[in-house]
């Protein structure tokens, strides 16, 4: 039976999993919610030759890859909380990244030293200015907002 999934803003087809061949997989693999390194290094040990699989994984092994990879980044963002980066970061990376100046903002900030100011932290990205830069770079907004 297949079963449309929405995907990368897309919709594709997918093979649902036999539940009997799933149920097994899940026992022998029984992933477990990773409380220690050790724990989700395990379970990285058995994604990772699942992802190498590619196309060729089975409906079953690919709703296995799902599963931990929820388990996994579950684990990594609650363990090693990763800092978010500062909205003028955000915004010179992706400057850089499509070769823009600060005069080519110009249509979201109303002078080149507004924009050097909210490169360099001194000044904050508005709301209404965020949404115009989220649209310009095809991002969420919310990479434009300071958060307390």
């Amino acid at each position: 039976m297949r079963n449309m999934i929405e995907a990368t803003g897309r919709k594709t087809a997918r093979v649902r999993p036999d539940a009997a061949k799933y149920s097994r997989l899940l026992a022998k693999v029984a992933p477990m919610m990773p409380r220690t390194v050790k724990e989700n290094q395990r379970l990285l040990q058995i994604v990772r030759p699942l992802i190498d699989k590619g196309e060729s994984r089975t409906p079953e092994e690919a709703a296995l890859v799902e599963v931990l990879i929820a388990l996994i980044h579950w684990f990594e963002q609650e363990y090693y909380k990763p800092e978010r980066s500062k909205p003028g970061e955000v915004l010179a990376y992706l400057m850089k990244e499509h070769n823009l100046r600060q005069r080519d903002l110009l249509g979201v900030f109303p002078t080149r030293s507004r924009v050097s100011e909210v490169l360099s932290g001194k000044r904050a990205i508005t709301k209404e200015q965020a949404v115009l830069l989220a649209d310009r770079f095809s991002v969420d907004p919310s990479l434009f907002i300071e958060l307390s």
